[in-house]
Parts: C-alpha cells; structure tokens; sequence
C-alpha cells in the first residue's frame, strides 16, 4: 500500500498512517496505555492495561497481528492493532493520545485499516467494543459500522463484561 499524508476527516492537518515495524513496540504500548489509563479505575478495567511492550513485539513479529502508528510531524499519536483471516480484518486496541482524541485521528486510522483491507482482498472489518463505552460505538457508527451482535465475555480477571461486535462491509471486493 503506498503510504502517503492523509487529511484527517476535519480537513485540518495532514497525518502519515502507517504500518509499524515490531521495533516500533515501545511506541504502540505507550500510546495505548496513554488512550487505555482512563479506563483504569473501571470496575473491570480493560485488558490492554496489562500487556507489555515485549508481548505486542512478540505477537508482531510472529506475524499474529499487524499495528498502524498515526504520526504528526514526527511524533506518533495514535495506533491500532489487526488481524486478518481469509475474508475480514478484525481490529483492537485502536488509541489515540489524550490530546489527540476527538481531532479525527481514529476515522483517519479507520479509514486506512478499510483501504488495507480492501487492497488485500477483505470483505469486511470487525471490532468488539465494551457495551458501557457509547462514544466508541457512535464513533464506529459515524463511518459505518452496525451492530451485529452483543454477547458477554469473560475477562482476564474473571469478570463477566458486556460487549457488542460491529461489522462493516468493504465494498468493491470481488468475492
């Protein structure tokens, strides 16, 4: 994919999204534990709390999953982690950092997970998000995502949280 700046979907500042290198851990574990610390206090606060900078370069590496970095003027500010499977990208851990956050760095790192997944052949992208954080769900609504399904999982801690999984299709991909 040819990587170029991208206009955030205000119109106001040019970005460069691209994919990280597993050396790059250190970066995608500090702006996830910058985005993920307010959910810290949370009755079940969120697992990515607890991943370590070693576990996301071991899972980048072993090529089980792949990261975006977000970068404004040399300084990343926001990330996402995916995974493909033969027909769909799914994606987790999408962070932007606190003084990033509402300026459109998610939709502009959406919008280059959909065109990734469009370029390698994927029908359709999936996220799972806590049932008890709205904004998420509207933010992932705002550029077309629905809701398929709501089910309860078991977190690392044992606590049972309320998830919905929402599904966009890519359009424009030969089945």
């Amino acid at each position: 994919m040819e990587l170029e700046p991208v206009r955030t979907p205000d119109g106001k500042e040019e970005v460069v999204i691209r994919l990280a290198d597993p050396d790059e851990a250190h970066l995608i574990h500090q702006i996830t534990m910058a985005a993920f610390a307010e959910y810290e206090h949370d009755r079940v606060p969120s697992a990515a709390l607890n991943e370590t900078v070693e576990f996301i370069r071991e899972r980048l590496e072993d090529g089980d999953e792949q990261a975006l970095l977000c970068i404004q003027s040399g300084r990343p500010i926001g990330t996402v982690r995916f995974q493909m499977d033969e027909h769909s990208l799914s994606f987790f851990r999408l962070a932007a950092c606190p003084k990033e956050q509402g300026k459109g760095r998610a939709k502009a790192m959406l919008a280059f997970l959909e065109r990734y997944a469009k370029e390698n052949g994927k029908k359709e992208i999936w996220c799972n998000v806590r049932r008890s954080v709205a904004r998420n769900i509207r933010l992932y609504q705002s550029v077309g995502y629905a809701l398929v399904q709501e089910q309860t999982v078991i977190s690392a801690n044992g606590v049972p949280v309320k998830v919905v999984m929402m599904k966009k299709e890519i359009t424009g991909v030969e089945a």
